[in-house]
Order: structure tokens, then C-alpha cells, then sequence
């Protein structure tokens, strides 16, 4: 697909409206395109045709919840944190986070311990019993958010 052709892939309405991807989607709903030889979302590149600012290192997010919208009134640049937050605010995720999970194996205590420590991440996934790219998560903040949390243990 040419980057010209785009638009003609989206169902334009009112500024205020959903304009949804016309063509292939993803497992979670959104929008996919062959573009320059590689798989791009759809509302990135929405965004990149549309925003000054660029997306290097950053999510594209949706105000409104709908995967395949390609609108850019309903799209901004956040964080991956960003992303979770209006994500729980909103009520939209799929599965229990932090805590909640019942799938779990750790704690608020013991996250705040991984974040706290200055071992190294195979050391640590060792000692709780979870993979390496679990301890990158979260100490790089992919992952159980404080600010998040409505209730978790704040005592140490």
C-alpha cells in the first residue's frame, strides 16, 4: 500500500466520530497495513501522517477505547503508563492487574523490593520465582504501577 492510498482505507465521518480501518486487523482489533515491507498499525500511522510530533519511542493511544479507529482527534502520544492507566480508569482491560490477578506471584512488598534492589535481574527472578523479563518490567515501569494501586498493602 502506498502512504497516499491510506485515507481511502478509513471511514472518514465527523470530527467527532470513530473513523474505523476498512482492511486487515490484528487479534486485538487494530488496524494493520503493509507498508515500505513491514506490518504497521493502522492508527500510527494515522498519526504519523497527521501530527507533528513524532511517535519515536512513544505508544499512539486511543481516547476512545476502539481499536481500529484511525481519527487522529481521537488519538495522542503516551506512555506506555499512560496506556495502563486510562486502560483501568476506563475499565477495559481484560485481566486483573497487580495484585488483583489470581495468577500472581507477586506482591506490592516484593515488587517494591525488586525496585529497591541493586541485584542483578537474573539474581532476582531467581529469588521470586518469575522470569528476567518480569524484573525488567517492572523496574523499568512496564509494569505494577503505585500510582495505580487503590489499595494495595503500603506498609514495609
Amino acid at each position: 500500500m502506498l502512504l497516499r492510498d491510506f485515507w481511502k482505507n478509513v471511514e472518514i465521518g465527523d470530527a467527532a466520530d470513530c473513523w474505523p480501518w476498512l482492511r486487515g486487523k490484528n487479534k486485538g482489533g487494530y488496524g494493520q497495513l503493509q507498508l515500505d515491507g513491514k506490518k504497521r498499525l493502522a492508527h500510527r500511522v494515522a498519526w504519523d501522517i497527521s501530527k507533528i510530533e513524532t511517535c519515536d519511542g512513544w505508544l499512539v493511544c486511543h481516547t476512545c477505547d476502539n481499536p481500529e479507529c484511525c481519527n487522529p482527534a481521537h488519538l495522542y502520544r503516551g506512555t506506555y503508563q499512560d496506556n495502563v492507566r486510562d486502560m483501568l480508569q476506563r475499565r477495559v482491560y481484560k485481566s486483573r492487574p497487580g495484585e488483583d490477578n489470581p495468577t500472581a506471584k507477586l506482591n506490592w512488598t516484593k515488587v517494591r523490593e525488586i525496585r529497591a534492589s541493586d541485584q542483578h535481574p537474573v539474581e532476582l527472578a531467581s529469588i521470586y520465582g518469575v522470569s528476567r523479563s518480569t524484573i525488567d518490567k517492572i523496574r523499568k515501569g512496564y509494569s505494577w504501577f503505585e500510582e495505580l494501586d487503590d489499595g494495595a498493602d503500603q506498609s514495609d
